[in-house]
């Protein structure tokens, strides 16, 4: 195997690979790319012939470059590149690192691109021999492919080239990871080759490369999932459910990290995904010829359920869930969780998160149509579901068909409202949702939308000119904004439910704001936690711990994303009038919402409007909130309200210096009175109290 030199994790039989060379196609002697002698120097090359090699290999790359599609002389080139990979790959020395990143260094450029070139090629032969290697000039391609990413492995490792790539993102990562995409159905050795390649270098050195692999086209990722259906699973071995569960891994492995996880084609991939499992599952009942097919089955399926489950949990994205629900995922997910126990988890946890995102109407609506197909097929089948699902899956299951009996009903009431849309605040309503309304949306963001030209250009002069070149940036890095329909639907659902849990609302306010506490309390509505939403009441002042946590949140400066919500103004008034003991009612929402890689968090000042009518169950008046999102929308949580805080607090001013030094400066004023008189006293008072609240702020 692998020389005992190489410390490359990719091996290869260098032995056979000589008697390659020497059996492989004669070139002429006198060829002007390379003579004879050289040939055979670095095919003969030891771990001590870098020195000797080195000029042969940089005169061929410096003056050659890939052959193009009508090259004449393609079959040499070609071979004397493989050679030349090769030769560098056997000269390799540990204790010579610093020389061969500086020898590197100088043609690197050249070596990408044959890189490029020599694994493409040896994909493509793959692919034209049906992921058989047949004859000698498809098994030659491959070797060639192979000795590419054996040095580009290599030389990840050298600090300076992986800080070049990372510094400039080469045609080569979209081409690697293109073929590695490409190659993951394949049963031969470049798989797995391109496979530990990835894995390596995405895990071991990975934070330099990811700005690199960020760069690949659409096509290149998506090649990965589409080449995997290229046959029915039916006909699929043991071999070919590895190989898709190693794909499914290194995606995992790659989209677990940061700039990935907002990458629009890490998303894209899902649909693939959906699509992979719903093969996979398509039959009546899982592969059972073999105990070990069964095996590789469930490992496949459970590899393709992590990826989808480590989406849900890093990226809750209420576009793509909506996205995937029209692809049949739930019922690709009862399915699989049919076929075996093993993956109950991952399952359950899918659907958690989905219920979780049911805020948003787009979620909703898709959702609700997958659960009618679903009920209406199980019921032509005899109620089939509950038998072959059971456990935590099906309570998962429940909760979500409950959770999406209770919005449909609140979705029909909104939609009776006809509540306006219109990215205008000042718009007067002329459109309502169902009417129909043109629709005018901003060519700049392609995010907010108008129902008149007339809203439009009131919303651009009043706020929007200003915003909407940061919201399109946002949007092009993978960042999720609230559309108006969700903005709308959403304030109804924060509406329903704190009417639906104003008993609670009402018994921790009395707790947290006991009687003479006149400070207003903060309700937290927490829809991040799955399945169901989580509700607190709270104390005014622990709320300035959040707001500092959010602070600590390295986002960039006035970032449109997390424009959700302070009214500080309106705050800092009731704050005031609620000192005064003049008003109690009121509290402070705060509401968390999921929405992308970091939850949108809004805070709105909510007023009880108290009815006539009583509550048969509990007793007490029937309160409805008064919520205005579309108001809160126009603030940014980022400015501080400490300030208004300490300001208007339920105690009046307060000095809370330190005590000794208080009294210090007491006696040191009472002094100096009894010795220069009381004109002097009263002016060391007036010069004194700033000093004071300097010293307490200080403190």
């Amino acid at each position: 195997m692998m020389a005992a030199n190489v410390h490359w994790s990719v091996q290869f039989d260098s032995a056979a690979d000589r008697h390659e060379f020497q059996t492989a196609p004669p070139l002429q002697a006198n060829s002007v790319h390379m003579s004879l002698e050289n040939q055979r120097l670095i095919r003969d090359v030891g771990p001590s012939g870098w020195n000797r090699i080195l000029p042969v290999i940089k005169e061929f790359l410096s003056s050659n470059k890939p052959p193009g599609e009508d090259a004449a002389n393609e079959q040499s080139l070609v071979h004397l590149a493989g050679l030349c990979f090769f030769g560098l790959i056997m000269a390799f020395r540990p204790s010579k690192i610093r020389r061969i990143q500086k020898d590197i260094l100088v043609f690197s450029p050249r070596i990408y691109e044959w890189c490029t070139y020599l694994i493409s090629e040896g994909v493509v032969r793959i692919d034209d021999d049906e992921h058989h290697l047949v004859g000698d000039a498809s098994s030659y391609h491959v070797k060639r492919a192979g000795y590419s990413l054996i040095l580009l492995q290599g030389m990840t490792e050298l600090p300076k080239i992986r800080e070049e790539l990372a510094m400039r993102p080469y045609v080569l990562m979209e081409s690697v990871t293109a073929a590695w995409l490409d190659s993951i159905q394949c049963c031969g050795p470049l798989s797995g080759l391109l496979n530990d390649f990835m894995v390596s270098v995405i895990s071991d050195s990975g934070r330099c490369w990811t700005h690199v692999t960020s760069s690949a086209s659409p096509e290149c990722r998506l090649a990965c999932l589409k080449n995997i259906v290229a046959e029915h699973p039916a006909n699929h071995s043991i071999t070919y459910y590895i190989q898709v569960s190693r794909g499914f891994d290194a995606m995992t492995l790659i989209s677990s990290h940061t700039p990935f996880r907002r990458e629009l084609i890490v998303r894209k991939s899902l649909h693939w995904s959906c699509f992979v499992l719903s093969l996979l599952v398509a039959s009546n009942q899982p592969p059972h010829r073999h105990a070990d097919e069964r095996i590789a089955h469930a490992k496949c399926i459970t590899s393709a359920l992590s990826y989808l489950s480590d989406f849900f949990s890093l990226n809750p994205s209420c576009v793509w869930t909506a996205s995937l629900l029209r692809s049949n995922l739930l019922q690709v997910l009862l399915r699989a969780a049919s076929f075996h126990r093993s993956v109950y988890g991952q399952v359950k946890s899918i659907l958690d998160h989905i219920t979780s995102l049911l805020i948003y109407r787009s979620v909703l609506r898709e959702a609700s149509r997958s659960v009618a197909r679903i009920q209406g097929l199980d019921a032509g089948q005899g109620s089939r579901l509950r038998r072959d699902v059971s456990g935590r899956v099906w309570n998962a299951w429940t909760a979500l068909v409950r959770t999406i009996d209770e919005r449909e009903a609140l979705r029909a009431g909104f939609l009776s409202l006809k509540p306006s849309t219109c990215d205008n605040p000042k718009c007067a309503g002329i459109y309502a949702l169902g009417e129909r309304a043109p629709r005018k949306i901003c060519t700049g963001c392609v995010h907010a939308q108008y129902c008149s030209r007339e809203c439009q250009r009131t919303g651009w002069s009043d706020g929007h000119g200003k915003v909407c070149a940061k919201i399109k940036k946002e949007r092009m890095a993978g960042y999720e904004l609230l559309s108006s329909h969700d903005i709308a639907f959403l304030r109804a659902v924060l509406n329903n439910d704190l009417h639906s849990n104003r008993t609670s609302i009402l018994a921790n306010q009395r707790r947290v704001q006991p009687k003479g506490h006149s400070e207003p309390p903060v309700v937290i509505l927490d829809y991040t936690t799955a399945p169901a939403m989580s509700l607190s009441v709270i104390p005014s002042p622990v709320l300035d711990e959040h707001i500092r946590e959010l602070l600590g949140i390295a986002e960039p400066e006035n970032c449109v994303r997390k424009q959700a919500s302070l009214d500080l103004d309106n705050w800092k008034h009731q704050t005031a009038v609620a000192a005064k003991g003049k008003a109690g009612e009121g509290f402070l929402l705060y509401a968390i919402i999921p929405c992308g890689h970091e939850p949108i968090r809004l805070f709105q000042w909510v007023v009880p409007v108290t009815t006539n009518r009583h509550d048969s169950q509990d007793g007490n008046p029937s309160v409805w909130y008064n919520i205005s999102l579309d108001e809160a929308v126009k603030g940014q949580i980022w400015k501080d309200r400490a300030d208004a805080a300490d300001v208007y607090n339920s105690s009046g001013l307060e000095l809370e210096g330190t005590p000794f030094l208080i009294l210090f400066f007491f006696i040191f004023c009472l002094y100096w009175a009894s010795t220069i008189g009381f004109n002097a006293f009263a002016s060391v008072l007036i010069l004194g109290f700033p000093v004071i609240l300097i010293v307490r702020n200080a403190t």
